[in-house]
């Protein structure tokens, strides 16, 4: 399975997994991997949880937008702002520099 094949599995496996919250870092995990995300929906942390050392595979200067939107037109991407989790619909809503909201 290569990176992007994983990565879209881990994403769509987050949806289903509650978070525990840490402060402003939100963290989700599996039996195998770990995932920690910022208050702007960054990735601020991914892990190997099988591993007893879990080094961290972000690095800290760069961190990743979980999500960004690309206009075609302006050929320029727009990345998360703010992002707030909802719980109950274990649901993240994303606000962009442009304005606009996605769930």
């Amino acid at each position: 399975m290569n990176r992007t094949n994983l990565l879209c599995a881990f994403i769509a496996l987050l949806l289903m997994w509650t978070p525990e919250a840490l402060g402003k870092v939100r963290q989700f995990h599996t039996d195998y991997f770990g995932l920690d995300i910022n208050e702007k929906c960054y990735i601020v942390g991914m892990y190997n949880t099988t591993r007893s050392t879990k080094a961290n595979f972000s690095p800290a200067d760069r961190p990743s937008p979980l999500v960004k939107l690309y206009d075609k037109k302006f050929k320029r991407y727009y990345y998360p702002v703010k992002a707030q989790y909802n719980s109950g619909k274990k649901m993240y809503t994303l606000d962009f520099s442009n304005g606009s909201t996605a769930q």
